[in-house]
């Protein structure tokens, strides 16, 4: 009943069929093996930020284990130097557009950036803003220090000449070389309780935690690699009907 597909061209549609839910079992894996590292990046950033601990003092020296360090929730004591803010272009809070607001903190170490938080458009475009001011003086503030940001995207550029530096990332040596200052390898995302004197900047949200979309995507691959199997086994039953009935068995 089914020797007609033993021909070559059925031969041939097997073979593709078999190598199509081959590469959707394959993605659907994949995607199994994002979950995971998804889930191990969410452990590792809820251990890292549970407990507050002071800035490490061995990212000063430019460690190669300072990466490490990233999403340690720390405590920082120092004085914003407001002369060498910078915005940082495109920046979105609930689909409104803006800029985030870096300003140096100085420290008795060194001075390292502190992500302050969201401003919509029409604030920075006309910054510098006394409704989101920095505090003056001597302040303790905690956040989450954030690895450097990739310099391809760093794109510095002064609009105005009374304007503050604009950029694209928040890259370390793109910056400390902008700023002509030494920084911390890392920068601190300031938390949403910290010391604010204004409703701006917007606090950060902090880092998302879920799952993301691989299971469904997973799920999705194995379906599709199920239907093509199920839909070649149909195509060759109803062939075998037609031949039958052509055949007036």
């Amino acid at each position: 009943m089914y020797r007609f597909a033993l021909r070559p061209r059925w031969l041939l549609g097997h073979l593709a069929v078999l190598a199509l839910a081959v590469v959707l079992v394959s993605l659907g894996l994949w995607q199994l093996r994002r979950l995971d590292q998804r889930r191990d990046y969410n452990a590792l950033v809820s251990r890292r930020s549970e407990t507050v601990m002071p800035l490490p003092a061995r990212g000063w020296q430019g460690s190669t284990e300072a990466a490490g360090l990233a999403f340690r929730r720390v405590r920082v004591r120092g004085r914003y130097d407001t002369a060498n803010e910078v915005l940082v272009r495109f920046r979105s809070n609930h689909g409104l557009p803006g800029f985030h607001v870096l300003t140096p903190m100085r420290t008795a170490r060194g001075s390292i950036i502190v992500n302050r938080g969201w401003v919509p458009v029409d604030m920075g475009e006309s910054w510098p803003a006394a409704a989101a001011q920095a505090p003056s003086g001597q302040t303790t503030i905690t956040g989450l220090l954030r690895q450097s940001e990739p310099a391809g995207r760093f794109l510095p550029d002064r609009p105005r000449s009374d304007a503050p530096l604009s950029v694209g990332a928040v890259n370390i040596p793109g910056l400390e070389r902008r700023l002509s200052v030494p920084l911390y390898p890392l920068y601190l995302d300031l938390d949403g309780g910290g010391v604010r004197t204004a409703t701006f900047p917007a606090a950060l949200p902090a880092p998302k935690l879920d799952d993301g979309p691989h299971l469904a995507y997973a799920a999705q691959w194995f379906l599709f690699a199920a239907g093509s199997a199920i839909g070649w086994a149909i195509l060759l039953r109803s062939s075998a009907r037609r031949r039958r009935r052509a055949l007036g068995r």
